[in-house]
């Protein structure tokens, strides 16, 4: 890194361990436990989605919404590294919004994030931080999933 003059990061599942976020391996560990048949990307496939919504809405609080999760060392250190200017930024493909909540300002998403959720019914964006924990989550305005 010393020598070099961009550098980048690229994080996946384990960079979030630490803060309480489970990694591919014990997502699957939650799913067979749940009795769930298909692996993560099925999970998070829309059309499951759709057609199961309560489970979905099951398995994603116990392996992705952990909206009380706060940053770890990892995410700490590749903040301060682009502070300092020695990191260009971080590719990662979280969900989880850590990286941006350390400091990180170039964070690029390859599956998106958690804030860019949308009612199915009326496409109003949604707040997972306000999600009751039951059941489905509902849209504020028209109720829809």
């Amino acid at each position: 890194m010393r020598e070099s003059r961009h550098v980048a990061a690229f994080t996946g599942a384990g960079a979030s361990a630490d803060a309480g976020i489970p990694d591919l391996a014990g997502i699957a560990r939650i799913l067979k436990a749940e009795g769930f048949g298909g692996g993560v990307f099925s999970m998070l496939d829309p059309a499951f989605v759709r057609r199961d919504p309560e489970t979905f809405y099951r398995l994603y609080r116990q392996t992705f919404l952990k909206p009380r999760v706060r940053p770890d060392a990892a995410h700490r250190f590749l903040a301060r590294l682009e502070r300092e200017g020695r990191l260009d930024g971080v590719a990662t493909m979280n969900i989880d919004c850590l990286h941006q909540q350390a400091g990180s300002r170039h964070v690029y998403e390859y599956w998106g994030d958690m804030r860019l959720n949308h009612c199915a019914a009326c496409g109003r964006g949604c707040d997972w931080d306000r999600d009751t924990g039951t059941g489905i989550h509902h849209c504020p305005s028209c109720g829809g999933p």
